[in-house]
């Protein structure tokens, strides 16, 4: 029938190794697990090497990392060899008590049958196995207080770890909260701002062609100007020419036109030197159209070289923009994911209460059926010496075995722990899970305390039963509001 069980553990372990690599609410999902109870199995499987856990941004991914082989058939293989044992430790148990003892029950047996009213068989049996009941019940009793002592202590362990986390989230996360809320709006001003300082560049750019076309124009007319005065020039250098020819000619046919001709010449010279004064001047407003036209053209390139870096600095800004805009947008899924946590553990803290008052409530039921054993105690202290060596080397040494197993792996889990920083979440997780094997080890002292004694048909066999079946009861309800 074992081979027919297919538990969550198995599920989640296929699926890893269906998909390689997962997220975490996802594997939940699909093996119909809880989000903390997925995340609890994964870091077990961390610690065995058989997964990876990673951590991206607001995501939890797990990473298959164990070989191709089923891993159903290692873990029924334990169950199968735990089962063996626990069969061959009752196996013992039975065995420890007495032949002799067995054997005068029968006879007691007889005598009730010969005649005997059923009250006083009653008595004689009871009498009879109350003698061997209470040689183990004390053990199992002061086993099964310190089980609920251990619980108890569990229970505080878990509410202080509550305590931490609230702490925590009154410390870190709010702070956090309100610290991500005040970056985003200083990130926002900043953009409406940087947004401001371009519309003035943008401004400023347009203001500029109208400055560069009218410098432009102004240069072109220079430029006309300073063709026309060559033009001049030129022609008056060809006039001034042809004067001094007339001139050489009529000095050379006439004295008497000298005067005139003389007179001429001093006009002429008059005009030369006007003409050379006003090619001086050309000269000098060329040179100052040429410094003029020089420095435009050098504005011209400044204005050139300004305008690339105001586009330089435009197309920076928009990088700066896009890079911001993603950023704010990196920050709010973070704080969105940041708050999705802080709302999945508030609903985990308000669910411990409920659990603790059911626990508690439990456990004074055990308590009272646990206080009834205890008198059975007074009853049998004569017997109880006689039948401790047989159970001491069979029952109670196998047991002790039992709890340094136990022991073992709780270092084991202790380590681990500590490995992964003491994680809160997983504090409470440890507790718990402490909590379900403290009452799964009281469950198993009360069914060993019930195979190694003989079939009683009397007020303790029913007593001893109802406490076995109050614990299993409560051990399911534990386990219930667990996976709720």
């Amino acid at each position: 029938m074992q081979d027919d069980i297919h538990t969550g553990v198995d599920a989640l372990i296929e699926a890893l190794k269906r998909k390689k690599v997962v997220e975490l609410p996802i594997l939940a999902g699909e093996c119909g697990m809880g989000f903390k109870e997925a995340e609890k199995w994964a870091r077990a499987l961390e610690g065995m090497n058989l997964a990876e856990i990673q951590y991206k941004l607001t995501k939890t991914y797990i990473i298959w990392k164990g070989k191709e082989v089923s891993e159903k058939g290692k873990v029924q293989e334990g169950k199968e060899e735990l089962e063996r044992e626990e069969e061959m430790g009752a196996k013992q148990e039975v065995s420890a008590v007495p032949i002799r003892k067995e054997e005068e029950t029968p006879a007691r047996v007889i005598s009730v049958a010969q005649g005997d009213s059923w009250e006083t068989a009653a008595e004689l049996l009871s009498r009879e196995k109350k003698k061997k009941i209470t040689a183990i019940l004390p053990t199992s009793a002061k086993k099964l207080h310190k089980k609920i002592e251990e619980i108890e202590r569990e229970q505080k362990k878990i509410a202080q770890l509550k305590g931490e986390k609230e702490k925590l989230l009154a410390e870190v996360y709010l702070p956090l909260e309100a610290e991500v809320g005040a970056q985003v709006r200083t990130i926002s001003e900043r953009l409406i701002e940087i947004e401001k300082n371009m519309l003035e560049l943008q401004e400023k750019a347009l203001s500029l062609a109208p400055t560069v076309e009218g410098m432009e124009g102004y240069y072109l007319k220079l430029s006309e100007t300073n063709d026309e005065t060559r033009k001049i020039f030129g022609e008056v250098q060809e006039k001034v020419g042809d004067s001094l020819s007339e001139l050489r000619r009529l000095q050379e046919d006439a004295q008497g036109r000298f005067d005139n001709a003389e007179k001429n010449l001093i006009e002429l010279n008059a005009k030369s030197a006007e003409i050379n004064r006003g090619v001086e001047r050309i000269q000098k407003i060329e040179a100052e159209l040429h410094i003029q036209i020089e420095g435009a053209k050098e504005r011209i390139r400044n204005q050139m070289e300004k305008l690339e870096a105001v586009e330089e600095a435009l197309f920076e800004m928009e990088k700066l923009k896009e890079g911001l805009i993603f950023e704010s947008g990196e920050i709010s899924t973070a704080a969105s994911g940041q708050k999705e946590n802080l709302k999945a553990i508030a609903l985990q803290i308000e669910k411990l209460p409920q659990m603790e008052g059911r626990i508690l409530s439990q456990l004074g039921e055990y308590s009272q059926k646990v206080e009834e054993l205890e008198k059975f105690n007074t009853e049998s202290q004569k017997e109880f010496d006689k039948l401790r060596e047989a159970v001491e080397t069979n029952f109670a040494k196998m047991y002790l075995e039992k709890l340094k197993e136990a022991g073992e792996e709780n270092r084991f889990e202790a380590e681990g722990a500590k490995r992964q920083e003491e994680n809160i979440d997983m504090k409470i997780a440890q507790a718990r899970k402490r909590i379900e094997e403290l009452f799964s080890e009281g469950e198993e002292v009360a069914d060993s305390v019930s195979e190694s004694l003989p079939e009683v048909e009397g007020e303790v066999s029913v007593r001893a039963e109802e406490a076995r079946g109050k614990g299993r009861r409560m051990l399911q309800k534990v386990i219930q509001l667990e996976r709720a």
